[in-house]
């Protein structure tokens, strides 16, 4: 070996050392393996991410309904966040929704002329988000 290929050797090692190998393998087998329940976290932050929307609260107003992090709600609102009944109960308290049939990808039912007091009627908001007031299912 010359000397010109043991210092390209030498820096693709270099280069190599700085970058840490890839783990998609592993977030794919971690993603097959918890599929169910991942489907299921997806569908309630949907449900949070639509109803935010809806009744124009921001992230920061559910955390402090939630009485947890900005950090934790951000995670929950990814979708890859292994939810416990606690923060589901939480989430439902703070927003003025049920989760039980978002959990399966069905509608979410939020609060009409919702505001920060407790919820009066409620009305109807697709799964599909495209902000009608008619019910879809799944």
């Amino acid at each position: 070996m010359n000397a010109d290929t043991k210092k390209i050797e030498k820096k693709i090692a270099e280069l190599a050392s700085k970058n840490p190998p890839s783990k998609w393998r592993e977030q794919l087998e971690y993603d097959k393996k918890n599929r169910f329940w991942l489907k299921m976290s997806s569908n309630v932050a949907m449900a949070i991410l639509e109803t935010l929307d809806q009744t124009k609260v921001s992230k920061t107003e559910l955390a402090k309904r939630m009485n947890v992090s900005l950090e934790e709600v951000n995670k929950i609102v990814k979708g890859q966040e292994n939810l416990n009944i606690e923060t589901i109960s939480k989430i439902e308290l703070a927003l003025g929704i049920k989760l039980g049939r978002v959990l399966n990808g069905k509608e979410v039912i939020v609060p009409k002329g919702y505001n920060k007091s407790s919820p009066r009627k409620s009305s109807k908001i697709p799964r599909n988000g495209k902000g009608t007031s008619k019910s879809v299912s799944r």
